[in-house]
């Protein structure tokens, strides 16, 4: 497996997940959905993991809070202006001022 090739893209993978889907800045992507979507064993390629983390700080680092890892889940939390799902408040960037 080409390590280099396969960690920035399960980093991005994990990132457009969380993106996608929090209205709250937190946000779990699980192994088994990575695993199944590039077909590798992130349970057992401790190597791949390690990279994976490294990309997800080197890449994306400026806009997550922090992440976790454990359960076989990446526990991913992003700066709230990163959400695209965050609508509490966006009537506010609609109205006119008179």
């Amino acid at each position: 497996m080409n390590i280099e090739r396969y960690a920035p893209k399960i980093a991005t993978y994990i990132f457009t997940e969380v993106t996608r889907n929090t209205s709250s800045g937190t946000w779990c992507v699980e192994f088994d959905d990575i695993n199944s979507y590039y077909g590798v064993n992130l349970q057992e390629d401790e190597e791949l993991l390690e990279a994976v983390k490294e990309h997800l700080w080197k890449d994306f680092g400026h806009l997550i809070a922090d992440f976790e890892v454990y359960d076989n889940l990446f526990d991913v939390n992003l700066w709230t202006n990163y959400c695209i799902n965050d609508v509490d408040g966006e009537e506010d960037l609609w109205e006119y001022e008179d």
